[in-house]
């Protein structure tokens, strides 16, 4: 994730507030990923290099699963969010690491596809409400339980550690939901200083 922010930080959306905040939460992590412990830092080097690689080879299990099913890891996480209760666009794009325009284009192909509905929040207009169809919501189960059984396809070739294997990607469940929470934090903070402002400029005619 790391990686992907810092490229798309030198585009020309460097300064809007999706990428900034995403960025932040970017750099809190690579600040972690900088220190060494007291083995030396080859050691800590060649540990993250070789968990890195791991989660990019289950990664590309998952990648492949869900190109056979015809989505793209982008359209999965989008739907798995929807189905959560979709956040704020802004929210929205900073999770997928996306831009805004690029993010309502991933959503009008799901919407196009007959996978996502979209209306206007009847209290307040300026909000969109997603949800998932009938055919959405086989899609994703489908998607679910196809990339669930092909990782446990790859853990049962360790016949002694299959169980845990399959168990210790569970355990990262609330670590991740902490950095949702953070960034979640963090965008809510930048909600509530523009509303000030401009609650301010209203009231300086400024």
């Amino acid at each position: 994730m790391s990686t992907r922010v810092i490229r798309l930080s030198r585009n020309s959306w460097t300064n809007s507030p999706t990428n900034v905040v995403t960025t932040s939460v970017s750099t809190r992590l690579m600040a972690a990923s900088s220190s060494t412990d007291t083995y030396g830092t080859i050691t800590t080097v060649v540990l993250a290099a070789s968990r890195t690689m791991i989660v990019v080879r289950l990664a590309k299990v998952v990648e492949l699963v869900l190109d056979d099913l015809g989505m793209t890891v982008n359209q999965y996480r989008a739907l798995t969010l929807i189905d959560a209760g979709a956040p704020p666009i802004r929210e929205f794009a900073a999770r997928l690491a996306m831009q805004p325009p690029n993010l309502s284009t991933l959503i009008d192909g799901l919407v196009g596809r007959g996978l996502v509905t979209r209306r206007r929040d009847p209290a307040d207009r300026r909000r969109v409400v997603f949800s998932l169809t009938a055919r959405g919501r086989a899609h994703l189960d489908r998607a679910e339980a196809r990339t669930g059984a092909a990782l446990a396809h790859v853990a049962s070739y360790d016949n002694e550690r299959e169980r845990a294997l399959l168990a210790g990607i569970d355990d990262w469940a609330p670590a991740l939901d902490g950095v949702a929470a953070d960034l979640d934090a963090i965008l809510q903070t930048r909600t509530n200083a523009q509303k000030l402002h401009t609650a301010l400029r209203a009231q300086t005619g400024t």
